[in-house]
């Protein structure tokens, strides 16, 4: 670009009413809470927003130009970051309330306490935890979401997953006692039970 035509530039911003400035960077941001909500319209808008405060200070075009993209460059780099945060924390909040009553399992335990962690809630993914009685909790363990407490949900136990285990396994050793006809083998009987088994195999 020609000198003339920058010069031509940097008179034509002078000459903006800054009303104009600040309507353009106030509608970007309404358009971002209301329509889009990724953030990035709204940023447009403040660094839009910051050029109109400097326009009705009367800075000069030069300041203006440039500090419209020093300031949306800031705004990419690190004030995204808290507005993608709060419209994280926002629908967690939303999310909170849809997966009271629901049953789930645990996925993590805090090391150092042992009544916090995460669980997974099928059909609502993964979920900060802790048992409403401080109750320790072990991976895999059943919960039941009865209250939230800010974006950590509030637990109680269904089950526990070595119950589980052990339940399992008295009902296979109850069956076993079935087909031995209630009694406690020796090992000479099963010896012979072998035995038995090969016979009919090599007939």
């Amino acid at each position: 670009m020609e000198p003339d035509q920058i010069f031509d530039v940097v008179l034509f911003i002078e000459t903006i009413p800054p009303w104009i400035i600040l309507t353009i960077g106030l509608s970007l941001i309404l358009i971002d809470l209301f329509i889009t909500a990724d953030s990035f319209l709204m940023l447009i808008g403040l660094s839009f927003m910051v050029v109109g405060v400097l326009n009705y200070y009367d800075f000069s075009g030069h300041a203006q130009i440039v500090a419209f993209p020093v300031v949306l460059i800031f705004n990419l780099v690190f004030v995204r970051k808290f507005f993608l945060k709060m419209s994280f924390n926002k629908k967690e909040m939303i999310g909170v309330d849809n997966v009271l009553g629901k049953s789930g399992n645990v996925i993590l335990v805090n090391e150092e306490i042992k009544s916090y962690g995460r669980a997974f809630i099928p059909g609502h993914g993964e979920w900060n935890i802790r048992t409403k009685s401080d109750q320790n909790i072990h991976i895999n363990d059943g919960i039941k979401v009865i209250e939230r407490d800010g974006i950590t949900l509030v637990v109680e136990l269904e089950w526990k997953y070595k119950d589980i285990i052990f339940t399992s396994l008295m009902v296979k050793k109850s069956n076993l006692g079935f087909l031995t006809g209630g009694k406690k083998w020796t090992s000479s009987d099963w010896v012979g039970l072998v035995f038995s088994l090969s016979c009919l195999v090599c007939l």
